[in-house]
């Protein structure tokens, strides 16, 4: 198992047992009586819970102590892993107990166990990359039941005054003054536009980040003199 990439048995820690939830999905609706029917005015969804037990190994107390500390300290705010699914969950901590068991005498260790519950407001998969190279439109079908937000990297093989996307959110994103071979990454996950790693912001107009919705999406681009690679981790409920 993996916590923010780190596999948990640097902590000495092993995963013995996990619940997993979904998110909760809240329909507000309002009758009309008018029509003896009734409309929805929104649809919420809640985080999901995860209730996880861990069992932490150490040579000595003070080893244990510390140890267990370091490991609660990612859970914080993590990212979780388990070894036999592909999903990946972006948690915080909303409760935790940590109680220290006692020394097993087969290995002469001590062992503490940690009992937390967390948060999660969605879980994704492994991130994909599309390829729009040289075209000017393709269609990209995306897994999954939830927006998600794409990066965008365009590489102009020529210099450019202005390129227009369009599908990646609901208005067209503009870039300008594209540069040949400079490449622009605007990215939806930090809210970031960028050439050759300085701010392009100003060069570009958009209303939203770029993002891919669950199912089928048509990309269409202004010139196809671009490389253009779109990168997406399909989301979850």
């Amino acid at each position: 198992m993996l916590i923010n990439n780190i596999n948990i048995s640097q902590f000495g820690a092993k995963l013995v047992k996990k619940t997993l939830g979904t998110s909760e999905i809240i329909v507000n609706k309002e009758l009309l009586k008018s029509i003896s029917s009734s409309i929805i005015l929104s649809v919420d969804e809640e985080n999901a819970i995860l209730q996880c037990i861990f069992l932490i190994e150490a040579d000595t107390l003070q080893s244990l102590e510390e140890l267990k500390s370091h490991f609660v300290k990612q859970l914080e705010v993590s990212i979780l892993k388990f070894d036999d699914l592909d999903f990946y969950y972006p948690c915080t901590i909303q409760g935790l107990s940590n109680d220290y068991v006692g020394i097993d005498t087969t290995s002469d260790k001590h062992i503490g166990k940690i009992e937390c519950i967390l948060l999660s407001d969605y879980k994704y998969k492994t991130e994909i990359s599309e390829n729009i190279n040289r075209l000017a439109s393709k269609t990209i079908n995306v897994s999954g039941n939830k927006d998600t937000p794409a990066i965008v990297e365009i590489t102009p093989s020529i210099s450019l005054v202005d390129l227009i996307i369009t599908g990646l959110a609901d208005d067209s994103i503009t870039i300008k003054n594209l540069t040949a071979g400079k490449k622009i990454i605007i990215n939806g996950e930090d809210g970031t536009v960028l050439e050759n790693g300085i701010n392009k912001f100003g060069d570009t107009d958009l209303w939203e980040w770029p993002r891919l919705k669950a199912g089928s999406n048509s990309i269409t681009v202004s010139k196809n003199s671009c490389d253009i690679t779109i990168k997406y981790k399909p989301r979850y409920i």
